[in-house]
């Protein structure tokens, strides 16, 4: 364990385990098939508690464009047509 003056073991046990994650573990992580297929239940989940059909490429369309108009997160990250 690395000493952290001031600190006590606990928080220099934390301050360690959050040390940045390098890019290669991060890569094959999202590359993964588990994180792709989790994000797709996610996906699909928030979809349809918007009433959508996730396998309807008008109403994603729709979804969308709602999201673009709301400034969400998601809608930021789209460009319409």
């Amino acid at each position: 364990m690395q000493f952290i003056p001031g600190a006590d073991a606990a928080v220099s046990s934390t301050a360690i385990a959050l040390q940045p994650i390098c890019d290669a573990k991060i890569r094959t992580y999202v590359r993964g098939r588990d994180a792709k297929a989790c994000l797709s239940v996610r996906g699909e989940k928030y979809e349809k508690s918007k009433g959508l059909n996730p396998s309807d490429p008008a109403a994603l369309c729709t979804l969308g464009h709602s999201e673009s108009a709301r400034s969400s997160r998601i809608g930021g990250l789209l460009k319409a047509k």
